[in-house]
């Protein structure tokens, strides 16, 4: 599957470049499924793409860093949310209570990835079902890479996301 994803990310820049337009941190996307990324380094994945919901309205979905600025990148988010407004971990249409806490299937900790995805508490794919959006979201992590940060807190060592791509698909759900 890394090696799938890794042809298809050649393509992807191979066809980049022969069209002349560098990949934007931020790209419109309309079909699925989706891949958004995390990179220490760099990648050719969007961290924010647009998306139309099976009702045809269009939300921005994005991974944001759940870590103050120039901190160490231990938690990420998926955030849904209207186009015109930041993505913020309170503003998430995937939290259906709108004051979620702890670990949430839209919510990755470096921490949690330690033995690898499948072992992770939601495990290598998350469905989400909101209603009130009717539709399902459902996210299939795809590659992680967490290091160490030499850390202890709690008295548990420490991790920080070093890459991190997920593929994301959404279907229609009735009302």
């Amino acid at each position: 599957m890394l090696r799938a994803l890794r042809v298809r990310a050649a393509l992807t820049v191979i066809f980049i470049a022969l069209m002349g337009v560098a990949p934007a941190k931020n790209q419109t996307i309309d079909a699925s499924p989706i891949i958004l990324a995390y990179s220490a380094g760099s990648t050719p994945y969007p961290l924010s793409v647009l998306i139309k919901s099976p009702r045809g309205v269009t939300y921005r979905l994005s991974l944001i860093e759940d870590s103050p600025p120039g901190a160490l990148v231990t938690d990420l988010d998926l955030v849904l949310h209207k186009p015109g407004e930041k993505a913020t971990f309170y503003g998430n249409l995937l939290d259906p209570t709108g004051s979620a806490h702890g670990i949430q299937p839209y919510t990755f900790g470096a921490w949690d990835f330690r033995k690898g995805a499948s072992k992770s508490v939601y495990g290598q794919t998350r469905a989400m079902t909101r209603q009130k959006l009717g539709m399902e979201v459902r996210v299939t992590i795809v590659s992680v890479h967490v290091i160490p940060t030499g850390q202890v807190i709690d008295g548990r060592p420490e991790y920080k996301f070093h890459d991190f791509t997920i593929e994301i698909t959404t279907r229609p759900i009735s009302t």
